[in-house]
């Protein structure tokens, strides 16, 4: 690399404010491939910032529950 690492910025990953939370949606709601409907359940919003400018978008959340049934197969026939 011919570059010196010193020109470039800090990347900071933060945890989002509650006023940016509707700025997040919007610009998650833009950007993501899939769109966005919102989040269910537990999570964490947290933004990447180079120079204070928002440059990445991140969540964590929990999965969610969904109730499981067992099925019961039943094989007709014989192999």
């Amino acid at each position: 690399m011919g570059q010196n690492l010193k020109t470039f910025e800090t990347l900071v990953v933060r945890l989002i404010t509650p006023p940016e939370v509707a700025l997040w949606e919007n610009l998650m709601a833009q950007h993501h491939y899939l769109g966005y409907r919102g989040l269910v359940g537990r999570h964490l919003r947290y933004v990447a910032t180079l120079k204070n400018q928002w440059v990445a978008l991140l969540v964590w959340a929990n999965a969610a529950l969904v109730p499981l049934r067992s099925k019961k197969t039943t094989v007709h026939g014989s192999l």
